[in-house]
């Protein structure tokens, strides 16, 4: 197991979701085989051609697109030229790499 990773975040980014120094994970195979590990976590700032937030050690596995807002979403969705901006960065996400992600980030109320 890979004991730190890298994360590239978008510096277009105006808000970078904060990430601990260190992450403990589970690493037996079920809840009553316990073992655990930590990871170190170190993020960096680079331009991504899609997405907010990759790992460096692999780059084509796991994107998030991340809103940081309801607001944010539904603009993106009800405004036409937005919409069609957003609709494009979707199928990168989907052509790009094997676990996309969208995280949206808010209240329903």
């Amino acid at each position: 197991m890979q004991r730190s990773h890298l994360i590239l975040v978008d510096d277009r980014e105006k808000t970078p979701l904060p990430f601990p120094a260190h992450l403990v994970v589970r690493t037996g195979p079920c809840p009553w085989h316990p073992g655990s590990a930590t990871i170190s976590l170190s993020t960096s700032g680079r331009r991504l051609p899609t997405g907010d937030y990759v790992l460096a050690s692999h780059p084509f596995a796991g994107c998030v697109e991340r809103k940081a807002h309801l607001s944010e979403l539904a603009n993106n969705l009800f405004d036409e030229k937005r919409y069609r901006l957003f609709a494009d960065e979707m199928d990168r996400l989907r052509s790009t790499f094997t676990h996309p992600l969208l995280l949206v980030e808010g209240s329903p109320t």
